[in-house]
């Protein structure tokens, strides 16, 4: 039987193992870093002088201190020390610092992308994938550039929010 779970690293208890309590208990703060997780800051290389409980960080690379060895890891303060949680690929965290979300790709943490394939509102698709192209508007029996206008800006918009091929 394994030491700890798969994903997590979650400590398992072993039969007859005496001191059952500290294992679970260990296993229990794992979880509560993970429930959500939220972090003050992303890409810290120096632990905080003095983090209250609970508090965490994504830590930078080449971190120093306590934190070395750590990035892209989640350094949750509890306990009276630093617990480190390796982020899964899809890992979702809050980053109060910016007051968005970001994202493990498996590699990194994102920002700058949220990966989906829509975006529902009240049930009804508003966003889905990438639709084919529109033609630029041109030629006709009467041309109305103000019309016209107003098309080129809502086709170029839709070219770069990406929402039609260009």
């Amino acid at each position: 039987m394994p030491d700890s779970t798969d994903r997590y690293a979650l400590t398992l208890m072993s039969p007859a193992q005496a001191h059952k309590e500290i294992t679970h208990n260990t296993a229990l703060l794992r979880v509560d870093g993970l429930l959500h997780p939220n972090v003050l800051g992303v890409g810290a290389t120096t632990p905080p002088a003095t983090p209250n409980p609970g508090e965490a960080w994504i830590v930078g690379s080449g971190a120093t201190d306590a934190w070395a060895q750590h990035p892209d890891e989640i350094a949750l303060f509890q306990a009276g020390g630093w617990t480190f949680l390796q982020p899964q690929a899809g890992c979702i965290v809050w980053n109060r610092a910016d007051g968005a979300h970001l994202v493990y790709d498996g590699s990194r943490w994102r920002s700058d992308a949220w990966p989906m394939r829509k975006v529902e509102i009240a049930g009804k698709t508003v966003v889905s994938g990438r639709q084919a192209g529109i033609n630029m508007p041109s030629a006709g029996a009467v041309i109305d550039s103000e019309a016209r206008s107003v098309l080129l800006q809502l086709l170029g918009a839709l070219r770069a929010h990406g929402l039609i091929e260009s």
